[in-house]
C-alpha cells in the first residue's frame, strides 16, 4: 500500500485507456462525491499523513515529504476527486450498470443509504468499540511504564 492512492489513480486511468467517460458516470460520481465529501475531507490530513510517513520510511527526505504533501492536498480536491472517481465508474461499470445505480441512489432508499454511507464514515462513534478493544490489546501486549499508562488511560476513555 506504499503509493496505493497514486498506483490506484494511474492504474485506474491506464486501464480505461482510449474509453471516453460518459456523461453518466460524471454524474453518478459527482452524485456519490456530494453525499461523501465531508467524510472523505475529514479524512485526508490522516491520509496524507500516512503517505509522508511512507515517503520518509522510502528514505525520502521529511522536506521532501512535507512538500509532497503539500501538493497532495492542494490536488486532493473534491473536483479531482470526482474525475478519478468517474474514470473508475466508467471502468468498471456498464453504461447500463451506471443507470441503474444512478437510479437507486435517486431513489428514496439510495438517499438513505448515501445518507448511512456518509454517516457512517464521517461519525468515529461508529468504530469506537472496535477502536477500545484495539487499545486495550495493544495496552496488555506493552510492558508496564510510561507507555502503558499512557495507553490505558486513552483506552479507559473510549
Amino acid at each position: 500500500m506504499k503509493h496505493f492512492f497514486v498506483v490506484c489513480s494511474f492504474g485506474i486511468a491506464s486501464s480505461v485507456g482510449a474509453q471516453s467517460v460518459s456523461f453518466e458516470s460524471v454524474r453518478l460520481a459527482d452524485t456519490i462525491m456530494e453525499s461523501g465529501w465531508s467524510a472523505v475531507e475529514q479524512s485526508l490530513p490522516l491520509m496524507i499523513s500516512g503517505f509522508e510517513a511512507q515517503l520518509k520510511a522510502g528514505g525520502v527526505t521529511e522536506r521532501a515529504a512535507r512538500v509532497f504533501g503539500e501538493e497532495l492536498r492542494l490536488s486532493m480536491s473534491r473536483d479531482s476527486m470526482s474525475k478519478i472517481y468517474a474514470i473508475a465508474v466508467s471502468a468498471k461499470l456498464s453504461p447500463q450498470e451506471i443507470r441503474e445505480v444512478s437510479t437507486f441512489l435517486q431513489s428514496k432508499s439510495g438517499l438513505k443509504y448515501l445518507s448511512l454511507n456518509n454517516d457512517f464514515a464521517a461519525n468515529p462513534a461508529f468504530i469506537q468499540p472496535i477502536a477500545k478493544q484495539a487499545c486495550n490489546s495493544a495496552a496488555q501486549r506493552l510492558d508496564s511504564g510510561t507507555d502503558k499508562s499512557s495507553l490505558s488511560s486513552i483506552c479507559s476513555q473510549l
